[in-house]
């Protein structure tokens, strides 16, 4: 994880599996700051701390908050309704995709992935912000 160049966007990505973490961690951080979490309650522990974060990048089935419960969570709140969202699942369901599209999620990617368009795909948002 790059942390010196605090320029960069962060990312929080929310996942409770292990492996698919750490590989997002590491090429998301190549690029990015990135801040992991095991679920959606870990996650709203982390910004309700306080800690800033540019996007989310969050799985949907997870334990204790899954990730459509955090998506309402957080544009419910006048603090994170602008933060994009980008919801990260292997669900194939397309009425789920299309609900948390419906409940704000500005994309959905499905597992598995090519990181590379990952990457683009998280590019654009941020040419949308302020890191352009």
């Amino acid at each position: 994880m790059k942390t010196s160049d605090t320029a960069q966007p962060t990312v929080l990505v929310v996942d409770d599996n292990a492996m698919m973490s750490a590989f997002l961690e590491s090429f998301i951080g190549m690029t990015y700051r990135v801040i992991a979490k095991e679920d959606g309650q870990q996650a709203l522990s982390c910004l309700e701390s306080g800690t800033h974060v540019d996007l989310v990048l969050t799985d949907i089935h997870m334990p204790h908050m899954d990730g459509i419960s955090l998506l309402k969570y957080l544009r419910a709140r006048p603090q994170w309704a602008h933060v994009p969202i980008v919801m990260l699942s292997s669900e194939e369901n397309s009425a789920v995709r299309v609900e948390c599209l419906h409940q704000g999620a500005d994309d959905f990617v499905i597992k598995p992935f090519n990181p590379d368009e990952l990457l683009v795909r998280l590019g654009k948002m941020f040419a949308r912000t302020a890191y352009a």
